[in-house]
């Protein structure tokens, strides 16, 4: 090759070279120029939020609490003057600590990621991505949580909050937690030391813990409210979505752009703008995953995904692990927090956090997140909400149940997921499934491990239980819950309430307590158990009404220990007959009016109608005693139906005073006064002589008088049987049976004294007799001639 030849291809080499170069460099500086234009626009904001601090509430607005939290004050002239000062703002922490003087606001802080404290007198708020009402009159607090949970914090005499605080923090001498539909009243004055010893269950009793009536949520203060969060919620996602298409797709699945990104990477020697490089090609390939998933692409999400993860294996561990980086990371969390599980752009934002708990990152935070998305899975149906919470427990069971390095927080913490699923189970039945109470059941464990089986918590953990079980009852019977699964989860929980059941005669007190609480449950067990009465239409088209007519129907008592015999296939206590008459006995001698009670033949103790004789205000009764409910049906009174419906044994004397009314009437004569117990005493002693009369006797009212008028008994005198004048008879009649007892009789002069007791028959077979034929009769009827 000549020299001259050789020369100009040298030359047109280089100058090939620098071409490639300036095109290098040229799409290096326009990919920056464009660079990662979603995450820049996000930082920008970023920016101009710490630029501009908030520093002051404005009372006719809505406020704006970065990030995306809400704050507005209710109308001055209806509820006093609001006074929300700022005690402490940081924007760059987003920490803020608020002190409310007197007022009613609206916040909502479910989709903000801000820390907040609103302080008042002694009690801190502490939202929790809750929206609340709140309201301070300068001695009272009222707080209604309708989204989300808060935490509330009690101040010990002089502390002063000058920084935020979390639900954790041990300056509290006390904290509750107050979940999604549920509200709390908080007088101040009940800020006292006491509060530093006592258990959630008790803590929440003094403050009138409650779920929120149905009035207060259809009221205009929170429907307005509402209806404003909805429209501040769905304008961050139209605007977030709107930079999602106007960025479009970054990457390029080709050769070009895997040189261009080389040799951005490569051909830059100024480290801090490699640095700065390396992260915008990092996150295109998220803002990618971004962009796709919003298109309803989930197959291209995933790759870019993908793409996203072994860029990041691919760097250093000074790189990925970066504050930097972990930074510009979670604020792609922050941002995307205002998609719900029913938007296809959470896809993205739970692999960020999947992603981020398991790197061991703020687990804590993570997982809050995660139960926040069972509350809006039930906002969107059960399935929803079902499939959050099974995620949820999957995240706390592998990251956190067990792990007891730090013991104080780690009580605080099981605490609060334990009443996170107490309110769960009292306010949704779509959580009434075995397996989600074996899920409580592992916290509650965790709890008493931690308190070191501590007694006091045992009856709270029952008490709660109890409500479990009544709760049971009620969604079953609203038709929400199978017959199946409610005899699992009942069968569940009475197996765990005899498990944590105190031991020993000292605790006595305390079971009987419990059992009584539950002896309403021993019917739901046995309605259960009656498939005649579940299954048939006969008895009712629901639930609620064939259990009615079970409970109307059945024959059989059952209480708390049936159900223990049932469930635990033991036998827990022996119960006799005479234990059920002793029962019976103390059920009607309760009554200040009864003064006597015969309990007639049981042939079983768990036999539900009984018959039963007994004086009520010197009226003799005889009925049919409901044993279930407490109530007398066929009820007589001198042989006469008084009453064919059911009688509360309170009102028994009251309803024969009524029926015998008319005997008042009667003129009583000028030595005898007109009272109540004159009326019974003077029926009672017509229908005595009556009844005598009736066997064949000459009698008049005048010959029976009053012996015992609480007992019902009367004495009889000197009558006989109608044609037999020789025999003349005297003694004691007691209503109660209808038996005369202490018999003196006279035959042709002679007197004689017989024990014993004797039915009207009897007497009027003595009446009829001779003397020798009477004296005989006697002896073998058992009675003894004197």
């Amino acid at each position: 090759m000549k020299r001259e030849e050789k020369k100009t291809l040298l030359t047109g080499g280089r100058f090939a070279g620098n071409i490639i170069k300036i095109i290098v460099f040229f799409l290096a500086g326009g990919i920056v120029l464009a660079g990662n234009f979603f995450l820049e626009n996000k930082l920008a904001d970023g920016e101009e939020l710490v630029s501009n601090v908030f520093t002051a509430f404005d009372y006719e607005l809505e406020n704006v609490i970065p990030l995306n939290g809400v704050i507005r004050f209710a109308d001055e002239d209806e509820y006093g003057f609001a006074n929300l000062a700022i005690v402490e703002s940081s924007n760059e922490d987003n920490e803020y600590v608020l002190n409310l003087g007197s007022g009613k606001i609206w916040g909502n802080f479910t989709v903000s990621n801000a820390k907040v404290n609103i302080v008042a007198g002694r009690v801190v708020i502490i939202p929790g991505g809750a929206s609340f009402d709140l309201e301070f009159d300068g001695e009272k607090i009222w707080l209604s949580v309708f989204d989300g949970d808060v935490y509330v914090g009690f101040l010990g005499e002089g502390i002063v909050v000058e920084e935020y605080l979390d639900q954790y923090s041990s300056v509290f001498m006390n904290k509750i937690l107050v979940p999604r539909d549920t509200q709390v009243s908080i007088p101040l004055k009940k800020i006292e030391p006491k509060l530093e010893s006592l258990l959630y269950l008790k803590l929440v009793k003094e403050f009138k813990y409650s779920a929120i009536p149905s009035s207060e949520k259809t009221s205009t203060w929170v429907e307005e409210n509402q209806k404003k969060d909805l429209q501040y919620h769905e304008s961050l996602e139209q605007d977030l979505i709107s930079k999602i298409i106007f960025k479009g797709s970054s990457v390029t699945d080709s050769l070009m752009n895997d040189f261009v990104f080389w040799a951005e990477e490569n051909l830059t020697f100024v480290p801090e703008k490699k640095y700065e490089i390396i992260f915008s090609h990092l996150f295109e390939f998220l803002d990618d995953a971004i962009f796709y998933v919003n298109e309803g692409d989930e197959t291209a999400s995933n790759s870019s995904w993908d793409d996203f993860n072994g860029y990041i294996a691919s760097l250093p561990a000074s790189t990925s692990g970066s504050d930097d980086f972990f930074n510009r990371y979670d604020s792609y969390i922050d941002i995307f927090e205002v998609f719900s599980p029913t938007d296809n752009q959470y896809f993205i934002l739970e692999k960020l956090l999947e992603k981020k708990l398991l790197s061991g990152r703020d687990v804590y935070e993570v997982l809050d997140a995660f139960w926040l998305d069972v509350y809006e899975g039930l906002n969107s149906g059960s399935v929803a909400g079902e499939a959050a919470l099974n995620k949820y427990y999957g995240y706390l069971d592998n990251f956190v149940i067990g792990d007891r390095s730090d013991m104080e927080f780690y009580k605080n913490y099981i605490t609060y997921q334990n009443q996170l699923f107490d309110n769960l189970f009292l306010r949704y039945s779509v959580f009434y499934r075995d397996g989600y109470f074996a899920m409580k059941n592992v916290l509650e464990q965790e709890l008493l491990a931690v308190f070191e089986d501590d007694e006091e918590l045992s009856q709270e953990l029952i008490s709660n239980k109890i409500d479990f079980l009544k709760r049971l009852r009620k969604f079953f019977l609203d038709g929400d819950i199978e017959v199946a699964e409610a005899k699992q989860i009942l069968s569940r929980l009475v197996e765990e309430v005899d498990e944590l059941m105190p031991l020993g005669d000292l605790d006595v007190a305390v079971i009987e307590l419990f059992e009584t609480r539950l002896d309403d449950i021993g019917d739901f067990w046995g309605y259960l158990n009656s498939p005649e009465y579940h299954i048939s239409k006969t008895y009712g088209a629901t639930h609620e009404e064939r259990y009615e007519s079970y409970l109307d129907e059945k024959d059989k008592i059952w209480d708390f220990i049936n159900i223990q015999e049932d469930v635990l296939g033991e036998t827990v206590a022996e119960v006799t007959v005479t234990d059920v008459v002793a029962e019976i006995e103390a059920v009607f001698f309760a009554s200040s009016d009864i003064s006597e009670v015969e309990v007639g033949e049981i042939l079983a103790v768990d036999e539900r109608y009984i018959n039963v004789q007994g004086v009520v205000g010197g009226y003799p009764f005889d009925a049919v005693y409901d044993r279930d409910k407490d109530l007398l049906n066929d009820v007589y009174t001198y042989n006469e139906l008084v009453s064919d419906r059911p009688v509360k044994i309170d009102n028994l004397l009251a309803l024969l005073q009524e029926r015998f009314a008319d005997l008042a009437e009667v003129d009583f004569g000028e030595e005898e006064e007109f009272t109540i117990e004159s009326v019974a005493e003077r029926a009672a002693r017509l229908f005595i002589a009556e009844l005598i009369a009736g066997h064949g006797f000459v009698i008049e009212m005048d010959d029976v008088s009053v012996v015992d008028e609480l007992n019902a008994i009367y004495r009889v005198e000197e009558i006989y049987k109608d044609g037999n004048e020789d025999i003349v008879m005297t003694f004691d009649f007691v209503m109660n049976g209808e038996k005369a007892i202490n018999l003196f009789l006279v035959v042709e002069g002679d007197p004689f004294v017989l024990d014993g007791e004797y039915t009207l028959e009897e007497l009027a077979s003595v009446a009829s007799a001779e003397e020798d034929f009477a004296v005989e009769e006697v002896e073998e009827e058992g009675g003894v001639l004197r």
